[in-house]
């Protein structure tokens, strides 16, 4: 018998019995506790077997199609989040780039255009000052290039350099020229070639130390005749010129050449030795100026009563003024002596005494070849081949006037110029070149 039916049993055979609510559907308490009861044991028997009350819960089958469907949908919704997020970051980063650039052109372009408003007043008057205040902001442009990451920014700042160049250059009269070939040298002699370049009046003319032969030269009927040459001009360093005719410098004399007669004449010789490294020659007033870069001293020959010579030499500068000219390459005579060195450094003296001349310009010549300071002139000229230039400086303060720019001038030996014609002469290999100057 089963242990359930024992149970049931024992309470039907009870003596007290309990008075239990009727069951349901009208059945009697007996019977609901009984089916209770039953229902019990078969649970605790069969723990696993559904109740014939529980209702069954539908077993459903999982569809991998739509599942890796629902899959690729959730990677492309987050991939597309994502590549959103990180244009949102780009777009944003590029907007703090773009207002970063904005705020340094503006301040660089306000500055530039207060610097060149500035330049430009200063044109007439103070050129060079013009051309320092626009050199120093090209440098402050310059390294905010070099210092910059932003390649919008530095093509930016390119232009905005190009326009203060531009600005520059007009301020400070910087004229590109484009000179006009008037004599060559070598339909006058064959192999010639100028090394050295004199002017007097209308008359220029040209040391050939390789060949050697000096040219007289018109400096407005472009005709060139070769005035001297041969063994008289061996080692010849230097040419300067007066009414009479052109002077040679060698190594140990002076000869002249008389352009009207051809002749040529010894009218110097340093017998005793005093030269050592003589460099350049100059003449004016009737006297003969030697430098010797050497020695660091200038020596003076005055023309004697006859004309036909030079007296004894002597030492021009004043006892205890001793300044260094060891290197000295030009010399220009026109009651004041002008020393031009390989530095660029332009020295005055009068009277045996050094002045307090100085060029009053922060721009270095790079390569100075030479030095014209033309009679009754206002102003000193210097070739700078370096930089390829012809620059100008006021012959009374040294501030700076102007430049012409050509790049045949890299070539360039010497220069005339006559303030008078309007027209420098400068001296390329065998040809003499012409510009206009005002």
């Amino acid at each position: 018998m089963s242990d359930e039916l024992v149970f049931i049993n024992l309470l039907e055979t009870s003596s007290d019995k309990p008075t239990l609510p009727e069951g349901k559907n009208g059945a009697s308490s007996k019977n609901w506790v009984k089916d209770k009861i039953i229902g019990f044991f078969k649970r605790i028997k069969h723990p696993f077997r559904p109740s014939e009350h529980r209702s069954r819960q539908p077993i459903h089958l999982v569809d991998w199609e739509e599942e890796r469907t629902r899959h690729k949908r959730a990677v492309i919704i987050g991939s597309t989040a994502l590549v959103l997020f990180g244009l949102a970051v780009v777009v944003g980063w590029h907007k703090r780039v773009t207002q970063a650039r904005g705020v340094v052109l503006s301040a660089m372009s306000d500055h530039a255009e207060y610097a060149m408003g500035e330049a430009a007043n200063l044109s007439d008057l103070e050129p060079g000052r013009a051309y320092d205040l626009l050199s120093g902001e090209l440098d402050r442009v310059d390294g905010t290039i070099a210092s910059s990451r932003d390649p919008e920014l530095k093509q930016a700042l390119t232009t905005l350099k190009q326009r203060i160049s531009e600005a520059r250059d007009i301020a400070a009269k910087i004229t590109p020229v484009r000179p006009d070939e008037y004599l060559d040298l070598s339909l006058v002699r064959e192999g010639a070639r100028g090394h050295a370049l004199n002017a007097t009046g209308e008359t220029m003319y040209v040391l050939d130390s390789s060949s050697p032969a000096v040219f007289s030269v018109s400096a407005t009927h472009r005709a060139a005749t070769v005035i001297g040459g041969g063994d008289a001009l061996k080692g010849a360093r230097a040419i300067a010129s007066d009414d009479h005719g052109a002077y040679a410098l060698t190594s140990h004399a002076i000869v002249e050449f008389d352009s009207k007669t051809l002749a040529s004449t010894t009218i110097v010789t340093d017998d005793g030795g005093v030269w050592n490294d003589p460099i350049a020659l100059a003449i004016f007033g009737g006297n003969a100026y030697v430098l010797d870069r050497a020695t660091s001293e200038l020596y003076k020959y005055t023309r004697s009563s006859s004309g036909d010579g030079f007296g004894d030499l002597r030492r021009w500068l004043h006892p205890g003024v001793v300044p260094d000219l060891s290197d000295a390459i030009r010399l220009a005579v026109d009651g004041s002596v002008w020393v031009l060195t390989t530095q660029g450094k332009i020295t005055k003296f009068e009277q045996g005494e050094r002045t307090g001349y100085h060029v009053q310009w922060s721009e270095a010549l790079t390569e100075p070849v030479g030095l014209s300071v033309p009679p009754g002139g206002s102003k000193v000229w210097v070739l700078d081949r370096g930089g390829k230039r012809v620059v100008a400086f006021d012959r009374a303060s040294g501030s700076y006037v102007g430049q012409w720019t050509s790049g045949m001038f890299s070539d360039a030996t010497d220069l005339v110029v006559s303030e008078e014609l309007k027209k420098a002469f400068v001296l390329v290999n065998e040809k003499i070149y012409e510009m206009e100057i005002s």
